[in-house]
């Protein structure tokens, strides 16, 4: 039995939550990065793999389900009823972000049906799709899977899957897509673009075509972090921002990161007041194929003006509310950044038995 997980994320409400389950989904955003970390510039979506694999998890057997809460970091008091209500709740938030779209679509092989009660579950609470697909006709397949990736992504991604690796053992592809598209609310102007260094450590640096602006902002201090600075750009006419967060030495990146675990990100926004803050970052463009073109400074007060000057490795979020659906660090190296959309770690679906989402006979 071969089953095939993609995830994707793209960069270019509202119902009250469980606090406990979204900091939960926190939790495992954040261990999914740290666990991915790398020396180089990357983005992954957790959020994109949170629903893909939470798929998986609702058509768990009774062997699994332990196992897959633990890795999933769901709270053990919680049954999965309540599990699947608070991701109907965040999938309905979601739904009503500007700009802002989810897919979530299972192909089975049309040999096998979906179990009726499953089917309904992932349609109710995911908003997922489920399509038979004829395997053995691989080419067609990838056609098909490449086409709904294409529709749901603006034609930005046009082929996820090859038509190679699809063959008739694959029992199902499951598949989401986050494609987000917005403006800054407060627009970077291009006669204040600049050349400047990047600090890839204490003393080596690279060139960077820096952009700036001074204006209000939501900006603090993370004392679980040593103190780094942290800042929320807003999108217009919209729930998304973007948050970044700069260590406060240039060769502090990896220490933040060992360290994000003790920081409450969901509630992050109330150590942050607004004040007006002269923001200095790199030029970036975050995409499937281009994604982080830039990079961000260290935070000083000269005179009586607040800076946020980014000029050396930092993490950034793009964020819907309280939820984390991208994560990411740039590091000033050459190579660009990407989204990553390998299978995920099978190690948190051990053994897993698809009878419970399918009929197999």
């Amino acid at each position: 039995m071969k089953v095939l997980f993609m995830f994707i994320g793209l960069f270019q409400s509202s119902l009250t939550q469980d606090r406990t389950f979204l900091l939960s989904r926190q939790s495992f955003a954040i261990d999914l990065f740290k666990n991915l970390s790398r020396p180089e510039s990357f983005i992954i979506s957790p959020a994109s793999i949170d629903f893909a694999v939470s798929a998986l998890f609702f058509g768990s057997s009774q062997q699994t389900f332990m196992e897959m809460m633990t890795g999933l970091h769901f709270p053990k008091n919680y049954s999965m009823n309540m599990i699947q209500n608070n991701f109907m709740l965040l999938s309905r938030n979601l739904k009503n972000v500007k700009g802002l779209e989810i897919g979530t679509i299972m192909y089975v092989n049309e040999s096998l049906t979906p179990q009726h009660n499953y089917k309904l579950t992932i349609q109710r609470v995911l908003n997922a799709e489920i399509e038979s697909i004829a395997f053995a006709q691989n080419v067609q397949a990838a056609q098909r899977i490449n086409s709904y990736v294409a529709q749901k992504t603006h034609n930005m991604i046009m082929e996820v899957i090859d038509q190679n690796a699809i063959n008739s053992g694959i029992t199902m592809i499951l598949l989401n897509c986050i494609y987000f598209k917005g403006t800054w609310q407060y627009k970077f102007l291009k006669k204040n673009t600049f050349t400047g260094k990047f600090f890839l450590d204490e003393t080596n640096t690279v060139p960077a075509q820096f952009m700036t602006q001074k204006t209000y902002f939501s900006f603090g201090y993370i004392e679980e972090l040593n103190y780094a600075s942290v800042l929320s750009l807003p999108y217009k006419n919209s729930d998304m921002t973007m948050l970044f967060v700069l260590p406060r030495k240039k060769d502090g990146l990896p220490s933040l990161i060992s360290n994000m675990s003790m920081v409450d990100w969901s509630s992050i926004d109330k150590i942050m007041g607004e004040i007006e803050v002269k923001v200095t970052i790199p030029k970036f463009n975050i995409s499937f194929e281009q994604d982080v073109d830039g990079t961000l400074k260290n935070v000083s007060v000269a005179s009586r003006e607040m800076e946020f000057i980014a000029d050396h490795p930092f993490i950034f979020m793009l964020r819907a509310k309280s939820s984390i659906l991208f994560i990411g660090q740039y590091t000033g190296d050459n190579s660009k950044p990407f989204v990553e959309t390998a299978p995920f770690e099978t190690t948190y679906i051990p053994d897993l038995n698809v009878s419970n989402m399918l009929n197999m006979e």
